[in-house]
């Protein structure tokens, strides 16, 4: 018996609907189908409120979000999945304080050196691509011509010239600081982080005064009122608005502050400071993240994910292959078995994707499937199906056994009857001489 069921193969398969999900964002998250490979968007009930039909998207920002057709081309629909603006473009960003970066395909005339939009067959050698600014009427806001536009960022945002050097635009298109940087970084609504011909980041203010000169290998953006820096020996401290170092340059390792409390890595160890620079809690994890809704994701030793709270309790089990930070309330986990979830900073489980397990199961000739959108019901079906099996096993076993048996006894009394009837033979044999 025990040899039979060596026999039975077992092999667990996940089947899920969705091969890829994004974070929320505007209360809906974009999903990609199994089988057709599109995207489309469902809300934080796990109802799908738009379909999956298009080939590229982006999360949704100022209440649009940027897709793409089947043709490559991109455009933006809103939260019903109605398209807002047409697919006209190359490139589409996300909408930042109601701006977006596009880049299109337009046609130049040699004549007034003027762009327009490229709607009919031209000649090729006059077809060039454009970068620009729209906003969410699909107004374009007049630009200088530039190789790149950054995100806007309180009111601004990064531009490169076609020397490869950097500048600062406000949302009406004006240039407020001159592409003459190597590198630049808005890192609060007055100040930006710039460097020059040196390696080096200093700040300057809106107007190009410098407020400190360039001394730094990394400076971050403002948050709660310090701005992160690296020195140049590589350690890392904090600085106020004026440039002082609130928090000296010491740290191996250190992030923004994040809610009141910055995750920095001194003695090869994680550990949590408050703005005073204070050590709040030191960290006994593989790695650490910077708090987002009250929790901060962290990983064990065995590399699964968790989260810890403010007073830095285990809140959640380290027991999520996948985990990321908290956007808008949500984070998307998966467990080990592969389902993909939503939970919410209360911690409760808001959103499990659509999935199903299953197991094929192959015995002698037989082959069977199970389903089950439940781990553990499988598991209750695998039994039962197990102990099916095993009957029916024994059964054989015995239906063999009871052939056997039979097919035995009647051999055994075909060879008796042949012996009978030879002692019979033998016996008449002997009487007959006996009566000569």
């Amino acid at each position: 018996m025990g040899k039979m069921l060596k026999n039975i193969v077992f092999r667990d398969f996940l089947e899920q609907k969705y091969s890829d999900s994004g974070n929320f964002s505007e209360g809906l998250a974009f999903v990609k189908d199994s089988n057709s490979g599109l995207y489309g968007y469902i809300d934080e009930t796990g109802k799908e409120v738009i379909q999956q039909k298009f080939y590229k998207v982006e999360s949704f920002k100022n209440g649009l979000a940027a897709v793409q057709n089947k043709y490559a081309q991109w455009g933006y629909i809103d939260k019903f999945g109605n398209l807002k603006i047409p697919f006209n473009y190359i490139m589409a960003g996300s909408f930042n304080e109601n701006l977006a970066v596009v880049r299109l395909k337009v046609e130049q005339s040699s004549k007034k050196n003027k762009f327009r939009f490229l709607n009919k067959k031209v000649n090729k050698s006059i077809i060039k691509t454009k970068i620009a600014i729209i906003n969410t009427k699909n107004q374009f806001i007049k630009i200088n011509d530039y190789d790149y536009i950054s995100d806007f960022c309180n009111g601004l945002a990064i531009v490169r010239n076609n020397k490869n050097l950097y500048g600062v635009i406000n949302k009406e298109g004006l240039e407020i600081v001159s592409c003459k940087y190597k590198a630049l970084n808005i890192i609060s609504d007055k100040l930006i982080a710039f460097k020059e011909l040196e390696n080096c980041y200093g700040i300057i203010d809106l107007s190009g005064k410098e407020i400190i000169e360039n001394k730094y290998q990394y400076i971050s953006k403002f948050s709660n009122g310090l701005a992160l820096v690296k020195s140049d020996d590589g350690l890392y401290g904090y600085i106020n608005e004026e440039g002082y170092e609130i928090i000296k340059c010491k740290y191996e390792y250190a992030c923004p502050f994040s809610e009141g409390l910055a995750l920095i890595k001194s003695d090869n160890s994680y550990k949590f400071i408050n703005e005073n620079g204070l050590e709040a809690f030191k960290c006994n994890y593989e790695l650490v993240n910077s708090f987002s809704c009250g929790l901060a994701l962290v990983q064990d030793s065995n590399g699964m994910y968790g989260y810890i709270d403010k007073n830095f309790k285990e809140v959640v089990p380290c027991k999520y292959k996948y985990a990321s930070d908290f956007s808008n309330g949500l984070s998307k986990v998966i467990d080990p078995d592969g389902v993909i979830y939503y939970i919410n900073n209360s911690l409760q489980v808001k959103i499990i994707l659509p999935h199903k397990f299953y197991s094929r199961i192959k015995y002698g000739n037989n082959d069977k499937e199970i389903r089950s959108e439940n781990k553990e019901e499988l598991i209750r079906k695998k039994m039962e199906l197990i102990k099916y099996i095993k009957k029916y096993l024994e059964e054989q076993k015995t239906n063999l056994i009871t052939k056997y048996t039979n097919e035995i006894t009647e051999e055994t009394n075909k060879i008796i009857d042949d012996l009978n009837s030879q002692v019979n033979d033998k016996k008449s044999l002997i009487i007959k001489k006996i009566k000569k």
